[in-house]
């Protein structure tokens, strides 16, 4: 399906309707769903992370009671029996209509295949929770979101890249403005002191200088600031948080993952992550991968039906690890994949990994890091040994719904900006695209 309208008639016999119940990310390009008078338009797309998926035939003009049952239906490994019961609530109700419909819909300007996106607005945009509170009052209304490219690949940035540089979380969305990139992983620390939190001493540069008084010194200061921030989580009000999600995508820029939370937190202090994470529109929080992580946070992405990225290093190359038993703990729980570190690690193309577990990345960080035996430096992109270029056509071939975070890890050459080298990493992102 394309991004306009068509009359089911005119559907091919083997096309295929993938309705996402993805936060945020509906399409337009189905039939309209239609009661009497009034018509429904139900969104739908590949786009994006296929989880929560349905699919189902849509070669016959009308649905019926019986050509549902026997309509043949296979679920993604993520999608919840409660939105199918929804769905089927919907589609009980109304009947695919043969009428055109009465508004073309044009597909929205963007730029380059990329998807990136420069001073764009976002318009009607819908939470997973709002629409799936329409849908099972059987009310779905005719909305027109922003996508990107169903033939792009969407890049992105982790704040992290900009931490050399003042990295308020108004600072940051002006870099990725400036940048004309229109999704971010955005770090936990500037999101929480956006919303008020309590600021402590940040980790010295000179530490490993610093004499063992002064270590003592800091890590008692460090420890009083943790245990004020820890009060403040308790009790931290959500409104800021829906106020910097807001903000952001009031100036084009999807917050698409918050890095924050942790193993080591309190049952509340997990919810709170996971309840900020919604409060700005994202579809989850990310951290640092293991198993003991993914054990302890699988139950609350379960429950909070949010996904958590696992985040790796080098550790790829450990005897026994495996990206299997992170992601056995819950459908939620999804592989943060950072090329870069893989290749540092093992030394190999991070390709297959991305053709094996495609459905299970939330997303990816993209840096150029040598293989060990190189030394596994990180360099500016082109000069090290991580396929990027392979990795980015992958996703427009296959049509993956990955987000790819740039992630600035490479020395700045001297001469050189955080910003300067930001652009050449997004232009080095389009000339593999191109």
């Amino acid at each position: 399906m394309r991004g306009f309208e068509r009359n089911i008639d005119d559907l091919p016999t083997h096309c295929w309707m993938t309705i996402s119940f993805q936060a945020g990310r509906f399409g337009v390009g189905t039939p309209p769903l239609s009661n009497g008078n009034r018509t429904y338009r139900l969104g739908v797309t590949p786009n994006r992370v296929a989880r929560n998926r349905l699919t189902t035939n849509a070669q016959a003009p009308t649905m019926t009671p019986a050509d549902r049952d026997n309509r043949r239906c296979s679920f993604a490994k993520q999608t919840s029996e409660r939105h199918l019961l929804q769905l089927r609530s919907i589609l009980s109700k109304y009947r695919l209509s043969k009428e055109p419909p009465q508004t073309p819909r044009p597909e929205a300007p963007l730029t380059v295949m990329t998807g990136i996106q420069k001073n764009s607005s976002i318009t009607n945009r819908l939470s997973r929770r709002q629409f799936l509170g329409a849908t099972s009052a059987a009310t779905i209304g005719a909305f027109v979101p922003r996508l990107p490219r169903r033939d792009g690949v969407q890049i992105g940035a982790i704040s992290y890249s900009f931490r050399q540089i003042p990295s308020s979380a108004e600072k940051i969305l002006g870099y990725m403005v400036d940048l004309g990139l229109s999704t971010i992983e955005l770090m936990g620390s500037p999101a929480e002191v956006f919303a008020g939190a309590p600021t402590g001493p940040g980790f010295p540069s000179n530490f490993r200088a610093m004499s063992p008084d002064e270590r003592a010194t800091f890590r008692a200061a460090r420890a009083e600031a943790e245990s004020e921030m820890g009060a403040w989580r308790s009790s931290a009000p959500m409104d800021r948080f829906k106020t910097l999600g807001t903000m952001y995508r009031d100036a084009g820029v999807d917050i698409d993952i918050l890095k924050l939370g942790s193993a080591s937190w309190t049952d509340e202090h997990i919810d709170y992550s996971f309840n900020a994470a919604r409060a700005v529109g994202a579809r989850g929080i990310s951290m640092e991968i293991s198993d003991e992580s993914a054990e302890r946070l699988g139950p609350f992405a379960t429950r909070h039906e949010m996904v958590v990225g696992f985040h790796n290093h080098t550790q790829v190359a450990d005897e026994h690890f495996s990206f299997d038993t992170p992601l056995s703990f819950s459908h939620y729980n999804m592989l943060n994949l950072d090329i870069g570190h893989y290749v540092a690690g093992l030394g190999t193309s991070p390709v297959p990994v991305l053709q094996q577990y495609h459905d299970r990345i939330s997303h990816l960080h993209l840096k150029d890091r040598r293989s060990p035996d190189n030394g596994g430096d990180n360099l500016p992109w082109g000069e090290g040994d991580t396929p990027i270029g392979d990795v980015l056509r992958l996703l427009r071939d296959e049509q993956y719904p990955i987000t790819a975070m740039i992630e600035l890890e490479y020395p700045i050459p001297e001469g050189s900006d955080v910003l300067a080298e930001m652009a050449k990493c997004v232009e080095f992102c389009k000339d593999a695209l191109s």
